[in-house]
């Protein structure tokens, strides 16, 4: 099958790069011919506002979409990330072109202005429950009056009918959470797919996670992820168990910490997979939604158990939650005494087999490929998939 991928990519390489990447491989290996038709966010300045206001009708990216269908000649077009220089425009131009359409939303960026559902250090919905004008008043994204504006006419569009969703043959999301936030802004139930995200198996542990002494935390340095919250649970937990360390990828190495915890900085993600083969626990506290993050695949595939918080899509693949510890809120003394419990050896070898049995069956390349096979014959045969 001929696929061309549609993609924006980040200023700073994130989760979501990274699973399109994987993606576009899978199907090069498993025979299928990929074109990839890129955009790129320029930085801040004249340039990017210009971009930005362009957003939802840009008509430089669509003629470069349509020059690539032109000569591709594609079976179907996936797209994935199009804020803002790809354009919300472009599923449309290409359903104009009696291409297949497939939209995949890895975040929450086409229902909520700031992509997160995520402000003053809470989950916030008050757009989806009320007026979008809320987004402009707390100035949800860059903080500033004007993008939160553009941002509002690109959500405004979606939901009244001339979004991605109208032109797509399905639109595949990554948890029940993000299932249930498109259905609540309009998105038909039966255009959405839920699926999942895959990773390549790692090379066996050496040993089995009570061995070790290290938890391990990987993210990024920013309110939502819940680093303030994991420190300070750390700091009771620590108190009763000095034995064991906390270590930060991610989080700058010159960033005053507690006894304990060791900031690692930025590194590579062979890195974090050794990391993880050496670590107990992978520690994910992130107070928002998310959105089926890689780093807890990952964590499955390495066979290693998850603390997290509930509310959050981490959650929600941990088997009820026999692969670690759901933590019911983000109270520091509640998420300690999660720590506590993978504290114990024979408690946390158990969850560690749990992890394994949910990266092998929902989790692995081969399924993904399936999967992906699938959406796509039942988008070009015209059916359901």
């Amino acid at each position: 099958m001929r696929v061309l991928v549609v993609h924006t990519e980040y200023r700073i390489r994130g989760g979501e790069d990274e699973a399109v990447k994987r993606e576009v491989e899978l199907l090069q290996s498993n025979g299928h011919t990929v074109l990839m038709l890129l955009f790129e966010n320029i930085g801040n300045g004249a340039a990017s506002t210009v971009a930005l206001v362009r957003s939802s009708h840009n008509s430089a990216s669509e003629k470069r979409l349509r020059a690539s269908i032109r000569e591709f000649q594609p079976d179907v077009v996936h797209f994935h990330n199009l804020w803002f220089a790809g354009s919300y425009s472009l599923p449309a131009v290409a359903k104009g072109l009696r291409i297949p359409v497939i939209s995949s939303l890895h975040n929450y960026r086409h229902i909520c202005v700031s992509g997160d559902f995520f402000r003053n250090g809470k989950i916030c919905t008050d757009c989806l429950s009320g007026s979008l004008g809320n987004a402009v008043m707390h100035r949800c994204y860059r903080n500033s009056v004007v993008a939160s504006t553009v941002g509002v006419v690109n959500v405004k569009k979606g939901r009244r009918g001339a979004g991605v969703a109208d032109v797509s043959e399905r639109v595949l999301v990554l948890s029940a959470t993000a299932m249930a936030l498109h259905l609540r802004a309009g998105v038909p139930r039966e255009k959405l797919a839920r699926v999942n995200n895959f990773v390549e198996a790692p090379p066996p542990r050496k040993e089995a996670p009570s061995k070790s002494r290290s938890f391990l935390f990987v993210g990024r340095d920013s309110p939502e992820k819940g680093l303030g919250l994991l420190l300070e649970a750390w700091a009771i937990f620590r108190s009763s168990y000095p034995d064991f360390e906390l270590l930060l990828a991610g989080v700058d190495s010159r960033k005053p910490l507690p006894s304990g915890v060791r900031g690692l900085g930025v590194v590579s993600h062979e890195i974090v997979s050794q990391l993880m083969n050496a670590a107990r626990s992978l520690v994910f506290p992130s107070l928002c939604f998310e959105n089926q993050p890689l780093v807890v695949i990952e964590a499955f595939a390495a066979a290693l158990p998850v603390i997290t918080l509930a509310g959050n899509s981490a959650a929600e693949l941990m088997g009820c939650p026999a692969a670690g510890i759901v933590v019911p809120s983000a109270d520091p003394l509640e998420f300690s005494k999660g720590l506590v419990k993978l504290s114990l050896d024979k408690e946390v070898d158990g969850m560690s087999r749990e992890s394994s049995r949910i990266y092998a069956s929902c989790h692995t390349p081969e399924a993904k490929i399936l999967e992906m096979e699938r959406i796509y014959r039942g988008a070009v045969d015209g059916g359901a998939a």
